[in-house]
């Protein structure tokens, strides 16, 4: 195989989940990039190439301190590195085409 894409969407872009007043352009972009993920998953694996996303719930980011500043973040930025890691590795490869939803416990 030649190799592997990640998209990074948002759980704001999955269907039938809350979403923060005020992101309707953020949570449309984000369904964007589940939509794309799909399609140009379809479109490059005649050439070897795995195309999957992550969907992260909240993050401790300083765009969501500025966004929700009340909201307690779900995971670290280092778990949502970890993710794509693995789908960027052999361990993935039956993977093509998914979306990854990911919330902290």
């Amino acid at each position: 195989h030649a190799g592997a894409i990640v998209n990074i969407a948002s759980i704001s872009g999955v269907p039938n989940t809350s979403k923060l007043p005020g992101s309707a352009a953020y949570a449309a972009a984000k369904a964007g990039v589940i939509g794309f993920t799909e399609v140009l998953a379809t479109e490059l694996a005649p050439l070897g190439l795995r195309v999957n996303a992550v969907s992260p719930g909240s993050v401790d980011t300083e765009m969501l301190r500025r966004a929700a500043p009340d909201l307690t973040p779900d995971m670290a930025p280092e778990e949502v590195a970890e993710t794509i890691a693995f789908l960027l590795s052999p361990a993935s490869r039956p993977m093509n085409g998914r979306n990854l939803e990911l919330y902290g416990v």
